[in-house]
């Protein structure tokens, strides 16, 4: 914040030239233009010492102390803004009290020197006797050259206020507060008023001063043209010292607008080229309104130039994408035309086994006929052979009661053969008895030899017998042994068909079991069937939008061809207008 030396130096010797011009101006008009030591109304020592002895108290003690005054608080300000710890809302205030700081400072000491007029000329009136003429046309020259000291004051205060506000507007601040109060020293029109019509008048008020002081005083025609001269030429000079620098002002604030704006114009920004500015007046307003369209016009062409960035990296990814989804495309296309083909050979080897399936199930459901129809005719024959078994061991029980009679009748034909035998040698024994009796045992000799045949005829059906009930009775031995066997094997035929009835009733659970699960897989083959159907046509549907979206690829691909070319044209221009900040 400071620049050779500390804000009140800096006051300080700002005030030192206008003080010398406001000195030699008044110094001009009291001992020259006046003509009060020419006429010899006072001395030169005496009003010398005057003026001397007023101005050295100013310096000495008034100057200083209102200089003090003024300055302290601000300096404080600026020292405190300088340690960095002031907030937007402070360095606002700061900077307001430093743009009209410049006119606090010249209405002050204006006040102070007119004072000091006063002074000198209740001096001159009173203890010089000057006469009013003369102290009028006094009053209006150092009137004059109070007003050039006040001007030359604001102008050099301004441009030390000048400097540091500039710095601090480069700082955080309130941009608010500078719209609604758009700017913080003298409006242009006080200005014009204050650099050229105050000084304008001012000096013709001396110029009439002193022709009043001529009239009055009767100066000669000669001597007064040429102090006139002389006076027009002060006046032009000072008047043209103090409308030179607003003008430059004006000039500078106006040329650095114009330069800055050309600049925009023609594509080319330097780095760093905000237009430096005080916020004094309209023309540094305008400014600030540049800058702050000049940094608003940065910040979109940054964001611009990364949104060009941006958009020229995604449309080479995009690129990049188009290019792959073009290749993916057509892959996925190829894959779901083989989905499709695939999808129709499944289906078509789907239907071979639905329709097996649906043979499987007539199968089974026969199968369910066939072993009910064969179940039913097993147990009939297991009900048969059960019979069967029963009468067989029936017809043993009476073959082995027939083989018991038999016996009994071996047993009879043994005792008809004892008979027999006894018989025989009965007959035999009469034969004998009848042969001894001679012809009165004939008759009993044919009976005996009768007898003896009928022995003989019994014991040959008794043989006859014997050997019929022999086999008879090898007949019904191997008939039993033939039941018996065929009773075993009714009873093995009995377990194999009992097996055989449990193999149906398991292959009656089997096909029961089969046709159900066939059942349940035809309606599952049909869901499924619906699925294939479903997704055939998803795939279809699919292919299409690979189609569309191929053909969308291509069109993106074409789109983001132009955007990167477009993209990249923006980011060149972008490149020419606005430089890196």
């Amino acid at each position: 914040m400071k620049k050779n030396g500390s804000f009140k130096s800096r006051i300080a010797r700002a005030g030192v030239l206008p003080d010398i011009l406001m000195i030699l101006l008044s110094a001009l008009m009291l001992f020259y233009f006046s003509g009060i030591i020419q006429g010899g109304q006072a001395k030169v020592f005496d009003v010398g010492a005057v003026v001397v002895l007023i101005v050295f108290v100013n310096a000495v003690v008034f100057a200083p102390i209102m200089d003090r005054l003024m300055t302290t608080d601000l300096a404080k300000k600026l020292d405190y803004e300088a340690s960095g710890k002031a907030s937007p809302d402070v360095r606002m205030s700061i900077i307001k009290q430093l743009m009209i700081y410049p006119l606090v400072s010249a209405f002050a000491f204006g006040i102070l020197y007119v004072v000091d007029e006063l002074l000198l000329i209740g001096i001159l009136k009173f203890a010089f006797k000057i006469d009013t003429p003369t102290l009028v046309f006094i009053a209006l020259g150092i009137f004059h050259a109070i007003l050039i000291e006040a001007i030359s004051r604001y102008i050099f205060v301004e441009n030390i206020c000048s400097d540091i506000t500039k710095e601090l507007l480069q700082k955080e601040i309130v941009p608010e507060q500078v719209h609604q109060q758009r700017f913080f020293g003298l409006p242009l029109y006080v200005r014009v008023f204050f650099h050229i019509i105050f000084p304008f008048v001012s000096g013709t008020a001396t110029q009439i001063g002193l022709q009043y002081r001529a009239i009055m005083g009767k100066y000669h025609l000669a001597h007064l043209s040429f102090k006139m001269g002389m006076l027009l030429l002060v006046s032009m000079a000072t008047y043209l010292f103090l409308s030179g620098f607003f003008f430059r002002h004006i000039y500078t604030t106006i040329r650095q607008s114009i330069t800055l704006l050309e600049g925009l114009s023609s594509g080319f920004q330097q780095k760093d080229s905000y237009i430096p500015t005080d916020l004094g007046y309209e023309l540094e307003l305008n400014n600030f309104l540049i800058n702050e369209l000049l940094a608003y016009l940065e910040s979109i062409a940054r964001t611009f130039r990364e949104a060009s960035q941006n958009i020229l990296a995604s449309t080479s990814q995009l690129a990049d994408v188009a290019a792959k989804n073009d290749e993916i495309t057509s892959n996925e296309g190829a894959g779901v035309t083989e989905c499709l083909h695939t999808m129709e050979l499944t289906k078509e080897s789907f239907n071979s086994v639905r329709n097996r399936v649906a043979n499987i199930k007539q199968s089974a459901e026969n199968t369910m006929a066939y072993v009910g129809k064969s179940s039913e005719l097993l147990t009939e024959e297991i009900g048969k052979m059960t019979e069967i078994t029963d009468l067989n061991l029936e017809t043993i029980s009476k073959i082995k009661k027939l083989s018991e009679k038999i016996d009994a009748v071996k047993k009879t034909i043994a005792t008809i053969n004892g008979l027999a035998e006894r018989n025989k040698m009965i007959a035999f024994n009469a034969e004998l008895k009848a042969s001894s009796t001679g012809e009165t045992g004939k008759n009993f000799h044919i009976i005996a030899n009768e007898l003896r045949r009928l022995v003989s005829t019994i014991s040959s059906s008794t043989q006859e017998i014997q050997g019929s009930i022999k086999d008879i009775q090898e007949t019904a031995d191997n008939l039993i042994i033939s039941s018996e066997g065929g009773n075993k094997k009714i009873r093995e035929g009995s377990a194999s068909f009992s097996r055989l009835e449990e193999k149906f009733r398991e292959l009656s659970v089997s096909s029961t079991v089969t046709y159900e699960s066939a059942e349940d897989m035809q309606d599952k083959m049909k869901e499924q069937s619906e699925s294939f159907d479903q997704i055939s046509e998803s795939l279809t549907q699919m292919s299409e939008s690979l189609n569309e979206f191929k053909e969308t690829t291509y069109v993106m691909t074409s789109s983001s061809a132009k955007l990167k070319e477009t993209a990249q044209k923006l980011n060149s221009i972008n490149a020419l207008r606005i430089s890196e900040v």
